[in-house]
C-alpha cells in the first residue's frame, strides 16, 4: 500500500490518461490541455511531459516538444523512450549530433531496434558513412534483418543514400 498513488496522483494519472484517449481521438489540442492539467497537478509525472511532447511534435509545435522532452529528462534522466522520442525530434530539426547523443544514452539503457537503427540513420545524416555502416550491422546482427526491413529501418537507409551526394557533387561545392 505504500506505492499507491495519492489522490492527487490518481487525479493526475486520470488527466494523463485523458490526454492519451483525446489524442487517439484526434483531438491533440484537447491532449494538450489535459496532459497540461496532469502537470498542474503533479509536476513531477514524467509521462505526462513525454505525452506533452509527443503531441506537440504531432502539432509541429517543435520548440514546445523539445522542451517537454526535456522537462521529462531533467525528471529522469534514464528515462530510454523520453532519450529515444527526443533523439527523434533533434533528427528532424538536422540536429544530428545532439540526436545521436539521445540515441547512444536509450541504446545502452534500453536496447532495441527502432533506436538502434534510428541512431544508424543520424551517423549517415551526418556524413559518418563508416559509422553508420557499422551501427546497422549491429543492429541486424542484434535484432535481424527482417525486424530492419518491418520497421521500415531499410527503407529509410535507401532513401537517405539517395540523397548522399556523389563525389563529383562535393567536389563541385
Amino acid at each position: 500500500l505504500e506505492d499507491a498513488p495519492s489522490p492527487m496522483q490518481q487525479h493526475a494519472i486520470i488527466q494523463n490518461e485523458l490526454g492519451r484517449l483525446y489524442d487517439g481521438e484526434g483531438r491533440a489540442e484537447d491532449a494538450v490541455a489535459a496532459y497540461q492539467r496532469a502537470i498542474v497537478i503533479d509536476p513531477n509525472y514524467i509521462l505526462a511531459y513525454s505525452n506533452l511532447g509527443t503531441v506537440f511534435r504531432s502539432l509541429g509545435r517543435l520548440g514546445e516538444s523539445e522542451e517537454a522532452y526535456r522537462r521529462a529528462l531533467a525528471l529522469d534522466q534514464n528515462n530510454s523512450p523520453t532519450h529515444t522520442q527526443l533523439g527523434s525530434l533533434l533528427y528532424v530539426q538536422g540536429k544530428y549530433r545532439e540526436a545521436i547523443g539521445h540515441y547512444s544514452i536509450a541504446l545502452e539503457r534500453d536496447p532495441n531496434a527502432t533506436t538502434q537503427f534510428n541512431l544508424g540513420l543520424a551517423h549517415m545524416a551526418r556524413g559518418d558513412f563508416s559509422t553508420a555502416r557499422r551501427v546497422y550491422a549491429q543492429g541486424i546482427a542484434r535484432f535481424g534483418a527482417e525486424e530492419a526491413q518491418r520497421i521500415g529501418a531499410v527503407a529509410s537507409l535507401r532513401a537517405l543514400e539517395q540523397k548522399r551526394p556523389s563525389a563529383l557533387e562535393i567536389r563541385q561545392l
